[in-house]
């Protein structure tokens, strides 16, 4: 079956430990999906740049066949592709990107107790989850490259053999691609916290791209991406009211992108309740900017005026600037506009400007100190075990 949206389809290997299909399949009919055999994944190849994989975990990765699936993964993620893999099917990740993540001992059977330490997943679901591993010998992620971004990591507490600042849920970008990497066992979550959860991990590699085109153009104006929020709406729906605590004379910048046939509308009021923006657009992405605001809270709701289907995926980002070029793209409208317009895409950049790396280690040889890059996150990654001799392909 195909996704409602012609643009992007998408994949998913045969469920074992995990079934992501049976939540891509609650979600509704625009999250169609095709299953992939074993054999044929090994040579498959995307039919569209935005396809997204999903991977679930199985132990036939660890005996052999995460070699067998390296390169196809890697060409699929370099040519824009967007790929999730849980648990075991992480073996295939380490075999394509091995300067991006490398795993080491197994986890236990038991419970985690997980900070969010992402600003837009913890919108979604709060800033602490327990995290439920049904089986032992789950891949723990042992160290991330510097430009990889932690998403959720151990508090440090419960059975499941989790260390304090272990990540659990990690994304990187490659190439022109995405991908997104969990712990655990997506069928193994039943509580509303950790569905909500569930959804955030098949809306993320659906509006990963998406996401990345927001936050170049958001830096494109000299302003730092925040808070992405991911979230779907349905057809005359409002959402609930994203807030943004402003300073005197910040510059505020809310950016709503999508990929598929909707018409949404954006509506900004002021910390006086007043409303600022209210915009509709048939075409993403929509904006709009708050020049030197007011202090106190700014709120935002996103309105499916026409949606393709249920559960129309969106992201939101908020961003904020103590100072930022004006920009007559994302004047505000203080009354709806032609259903027509749509704000002016600002042109992207090739390279990586949302995943914030942490500062670099210093140098041995002589030279001028880079000033430190702002973190996402402040995580604390284990070191990596000593190597082993005649390590083999489990």
């Amino acid at each position: 079956m195909r996704s409602a949206d012609s643009r992007q389809r998408f994949f998913i290997s045969p469920s074992s430990f995990d079934n992501i299909g049976e939540v891509l399949k609650a979600m509704g009919e625009g999250f169609a999906h095709d299953v992939l055999g074993w054999g044929e994944l090994k040579h498959w190849q995307a039919t569209a740049p935005r396809d997204v994989l999903f991977l679930n975990c199985a132990m036939r990765f660890g005996f052999g066949y995460a070699r067998k699936v390296a390169g196809m993964i890697s060409e699929f993620v370099a040519a824009g592709g967007t790929l999730y893999a849980s648990d075991w099917a992480m073996r295939a990740v380490q075999r394509a990107f091995p300067d991006m993540l490398q795993l080491d001992s197994l986890g236990g059977k038991g419970q985690a107790h997980c900070d969010v330490v992402d600003r837009g997943l913890q919108e979604m679901i709060g800033r602490r989850i327990n995290i439920e591993f049904d089986i032992g010998s789950w891949r723990r992620i042992a160290r991330v490259d510097s430009s990889v971004r932690v998403y959720m990591a151990a508090a440090g507490q419960g059975t499941a053999n989790a260390s304090a600042g272990l990540p659990i849920v990690v994304g990187f970008r490659h190439g022109r691609g995405n991908v997104l990497c969990t712990s655990f066992h997506n069928k193994s979550q039943t509580s509303d916290q950790e569905r909500r959860l569930l959804r955030f991990l098949v809306l993320q590699p659906i509006l990963a791209s998406a996401a990345v085109d927001a936050a170049q153009a958001i830096e494109s104006r000299q302003f730092q991406p925040g808070r992405q929020i991911f979230s779907t709406i349905n057809c005359g729906q409002t959402s609930p009211p994203f807030v943004f605590d402003a300073a005197v004379g910040q510059s505020l910048l809310y950016f709503v992108n999508w990929s598929g046939t909707a018409r949404l509308r954006l509506i900004v009021k002021d910390p006086s309740g007043n409303l600022y923006c209210d915009k509709l657009s048939n075409q993403p992405p929509l904006g709009c900017e708050v020049a030197q605001t007011a202090a106190g809270r700014w709120t935002c709701q996103i309105v499916g005026a026409e949606v393709s289907h249920e559960n129309f995926p969106f992201v939101l980002t908020l961003a904020a600037a103590t100072t930022a070029k004006p920009s007559a793209a994302f004047a505000p409208a203080k009354s709806q506009v032609d259903a027509s317009e749509s704000v002016v895409r600002v042109p992207t950049k090739a390279a990586n400007t949302f995943y914030v790396p942490p500062p670099p280690p210093p140098r041995s040889r002589p030279g001028p100190a880079a000033a430190p890059s702002p973190r996402t996150t402040d995580i604390k990654i284990p070191p990596p075990p000593p190597p082993r001799q005649h390590r083999r392909d489990r």
